[in-house]
C-alpha cells in the first residue's frame, strides 16, 4: 500500500476557487453545531465571499496555504502581518488567523503539515513570535497548538454573525 502524500504550497489567484472551498466547508464542519445558521451565514457571507478572497489574496501582509493529500485539497492556513499583537514584547510577529483540514483528513497530519510551514514562514522571515487566536473551549487545538511550543497569554473577542465568543490567544516564541 503506498504512504499518503501530502504537499502544502502557497496559494497564488488560481487557487481562490479551492481556497474558497476548503475556507467555507472547514469553517462550517468545526462551527455550525455549536452556532445558529443565522450566525453562520451571516459571517460566512461577509467572511468568505469571493471578493474579499481576492482582496486577502492580493494583499502582501497575508500568505495563504493550500494543504493537499495524495493530490487532492485538505485544508488551508492563513498567515497576516498586519495585525501585531500589543501584548508581546515585539512587533515582530505573525498571525496565524486561520488553520484548518477538511473532516475526511483530520488525524492524517494536515493540521501538522500546515503548522509546520507556517513556523518555517517565521523563521525565514526572521520574526520572533508567532501567534494565534483559539476559541476557550476548543481544548482539541489547544492541546494541539501547545504540542508545537505555543501557550496561552491573552484573551480576545470574536464575533461571529451576532454572537461574540471569547477566545485564547497563544503564541511561541521563535
Amino acid at each position: 500500500m503506498l504512504k499518503d502524500y501530502i504537499e502544502v504550497k502557497d496559494a497564488v489567484p488560481t487557487d481562490a476557487l479551492s481556497l474558497a472551498y476548503v475556507r467555507r466547508t472547514t469553517f462550517y464542519e468545526s462551527w455550525s453545531h455549536l452556532n445558529t445558521s443565522e450566525d453562520m451565514k451571516l459571517y460566512t457571507e461577509e467572511e468568505f465571499n469571493r471578493e474579499k478572497i481576492d482582496r486577502d489574496m492580493s494583499d502582501k501582509a497575508n500568505t495563504f496555504l493550500l494543504a493537499f493529500m495524495n493530490g487532492k485539497v485538505a485544508g488551508y492556513a492563513k498567515l497576516r502581518r498586519d495585525r501585531p499583537n500589543k501584548e508581546l514584547e515585539s512587533a515582530n510577529a505573525i498571525e496565524i488567523e486561520r488553520i484548518y483540514a477538511l473532516k475526511e483528513f483530520q488525524k492524517k497530519k494536515i493540521g501538522c503539515s500546515l503548522m509546520n510551514r507556517c513556523i518555517e514562514i517565521a523563521h525565514a522571515e526572521k520574526l520572533d513570535w508567532i501567534w494565534l487566536g483559539v476559541n476557550q473551549f476548543n481544548t482539541k487545538s489547544i492541546e494541539f497548538y501547545k504540542r508545537f511550543g505555543f501557550e496561552v497569554f491573552g484573551k480576545k473577542t470574536f464575533k461571529l454573525g451576532n454572537k461574540e465568543d471569547h477566545d485564547f490567544v497563544m503564541k511561541k516564541k521563535l
